[in-house]
């Protein structure tokens, strides 16, 4: 008898694996127990990059190996042969743009769309809460084959997804992840294979998520996509804190601009007249010290108010509301710093509490802190 303990592999006689099976060809991926969660996300990252034509190869190969066999080649001439025959096959298919052989489930896959029927769409997921999704987004989910979710995307969505697989394509700063090079590649081979791809982005495809790379990717292999605008989490964050970007005689214009590095941001701050809009800084939270300097060295009042507001429409929610000056010693909760958040910097911060006051409570889940 073996016994399977993923929990406990001390106790397991037997361990299990992550298998790929496409084209005849068999994959496993085992880590001996220790990490089962890091086998599977393996086995997705294998079939992602195996090639679709798996089962004419295998046909190929085995045509080939009865051949040699029958003509004595020798077993070490007969791997370079076999390369040489693939790529020359490889070579054809891509040539006359010939659909692939088989898809991923071993059934034969659909003539590849054109690019009037753009199969890829680029969605935007909003700021996390599966209900601030549009409902064309969540129609494109329903219908769509093969989901490639970023690492903002609330894993919620998947209910709206049922038949989808779905594949992890995440970029987190100061953390490994997959280039965007690769990602492209990605779709455009899934778009070949005519599959209906849903690229799943937080907030908004074009505000700052790299979507226009994509679709250039996308448009220059001959494919058209549709894009389905979602809530970008730069107005939608700030108004779950209670904060509005614009309030007549406060602030009549607001820029929003990524605070990952100096040499992007600096000459921005630098132009915009002190206290003269309202300012969102993405994806600057390791930044905010820094931000807050060079605002106060152009002018800016130390008592400007300032907020944090972090992972909005999650149940990670938090805000922190206090000056400009206290913003690099604002300490977020340890259970919320690997949530997406963003900075808020002008006067209608100051409205935050007064509006929570008017509606009765912070955004469901959130919780607040303030100076």
């Amino acid at each position: 008898t073996f016994v399977l303990a993923v929990d406990d592999p001390t106790s397991a006689s037997a361990y299990g694996a992550g298998v790929v099976r496409r084209g005849g060809v068999t994959v496993a991926v085992s880590t001996d127990g220790r990490a089962p969660a890091l086998a599977g996300l393996l086995r997705e990252a294998l079939e992602a990059v195996l090639p679709d034509e798996l089962a004419g190869w295998t046909a190929e190969a085995e045509r080939l190996r009865g051949l040699w066999k029958a003509r004595g080649v020798p077993m070490a001439e007969r791997r370079p042969l076999l390369l040489e025959a693939l790529n020359r096959l490889y070579a054809e298919r891509e040539g006359r743009g010939a659909p692939p052989l088989a898809a991923h489930d071993g059934r034969e896959a659909p003539a590849a769309r054109g690019s009037v029927e753009a199969p890829v769409t680029l969605v935007g997921a909003g700021p996390g809460d599966p209900e601030l999704i549009t409902v064309r987004g969540a129609r494109r989910l329903a219908d769509a084959d093969l989901v490639l979710y970023d690492a903002l995307g609330s894993e919620r969505l998947r209910d709206l997804a049922p038949r989808a697989r779905w594949f992890y394509v995440g970029k987190r700063a100061c953390r490994q992840s997959i280039g965007q090079d690769v990602l492209n590649r990605l779709l455009v081979k899934n778009a070949r294979r005519g599959l209906k791809v849903v690229r799943l982005k937080c907030g908004d495809p074009f505000v700052f998520g790299r979507g226009g790379e994509e679709a250039l990717a996308l448009a220059e292999a001959g494919f058209a996509c549709e894009v389905v605008p979602g809530v970008s989490s730069a107005l939608a964050a700030p108004a779950l804190a209670g904060i509005p970007v614009t309030h007549r005689g406060m602030a009549s214009s607001f820029a929003v601009l990524t605070g990952h590095h100096e040499e992007t941001y600096g000459p921005l701050l630098a132009g915009f007249a002190p206290g003269s809009l309202t300012l969102v800084v993405m994806m600057g939270l390791r930044q905010r010290a820094r931000i807050a300097e060079l605002l106060v060295a152009r002018g800016w009042d130390r008592a400007t108010p300032a907020a944090i507001v972090v992972g909005a429409a999650t149940p990670e929610a938090w805000s922190w509301t206090g000056a400009l000056d206290g913003l690099g010693a604002a300490t977020i909760p340890h259970d919320a710093r690997e949530a997406p958040g963003l900075l808020v910097v002008g006067e209608v911060v100051s409205l935050a509490g007064a509006l929570r006051l008017e509606e009765g409570a912070p955004a469901r889940g959130s919780r607040s802190h303030g100076e």
